[in-house]
């Protein structure tokens, strides 16, 4: 897994027009950032024929983040938008996600690979959905970590450290979520998405429908439903049944089953 592929210093036709459709309709007082953010890239790194591209700032051979254009809402690894799009003269969907770190673009997912279409200039755009954390941050000061939360979440894993819990999405936001997100997530792992929208749990995080994250791989796509600082819990892109996946770096996924809570306490440290 995660496999270092060859280097390319220009954007492919596609990727500069994705690019240009996400500034285009991003909020004005993002625009001139992510244009120069764009603008000054100088080094993209392709993974998975192309299902991933990694952008970079390097300046003197060492990577540059300029606080100038930096877009300040955003902590750590943070999903900026999805695009789901058709290219021109094709009858089919992709979908792409815009993936920042620490206030800057740093990469491009694909639910497959685009190598195909990486010459075309011309699609349409069938949807294109901002994930904002500065509105996350608006509610963070309001209290959106809602520790009230936490014994109702006890009663799925017993007792254990349970933090930073997200109050949950909005019906229709939910299910805006898993329609474009198109895989099947274990029931379980949906019942807790109706109590919160992510939180900690021991040594892990676990994400939300609204931050779960997308990870490439040269057989599949992952979206990483839990993580820890060695390990994730997924499941497969487009998969229809459901399976939880134990992944590590380097290592052979192991199928966990069909349920989350169950692979999740596996996982514990209880007191």
């Amino acid at each position: 897994m995660f496999l270092l592929r060859r280097f390319k210093t220009k954007l492919y036709p596609l990727e500069q027009t994705l690019l240009n459709v996400v500034i285009d309709r991003a909020p004005a007082c993002w625009k001139d950032s992510l244009k120069e953010q764009v603008e000054t890239i100088n080094l993209i790194q392709r993974h998975a024929k192309a299902k991933e591209i990694n952008f970079y700032r390097l300046i003197r051979g060492q990577p540059s983040f300029d606080d100038r254009i930096r877009l300040s809402f955003t902590r750590g690894e943070h999903k900026l938008c999805t695009i789901a799009f058709s290219p021109s003269n094709y009858d089919m969907n992709i979908k792409a996600d815009v993936w920042m770190v620490n206030g800057f673009l740093f990469s491009l997912g694909f639910s497959f690979s685009p190598k195909e279409f990486l010459k075309c200039e011309d699609i349409t755009v069938k949807e294109l959905r901002f994930f904002d954390d500065a509105a996350l941050q608006d509610k963070e000061t309001e209290g959106w970590r809602d520790s009230a939360l936490v014994p109702t979440l006890k009663q799925f894993f017993g007792d254990c450290d349970i933090s930073q819990v997200n109050q949950p999405l909005g019906e229709g936001e939910k299910k805006r979520c898993i329609t474009m997100l198109g895989t099947k997530f274990p029931d379980d792992y949906r019942q807790l998405m109706l109590i919160a929208d992510g939180f900690e749990i021991g040594d892990w995080k676990v994400n939300g429908l609204a931050t779960v994250r997308q990870v490439v791989d040269l057989e599949q796509n992952w979206y990483i439903l839990a993580e820890s600082t060695e390990a994730f819990l997924a499941v497969i892109e487009a998969d229809s049944q459901g399976e939880v996946y134990y992944l590590v770096p380097g290592e052979d996924p192991v199928k966990l089953g069909k349920s989350f809570v169950a692979a999740m306490k596996t996982r514990l440290t209880y007191r």
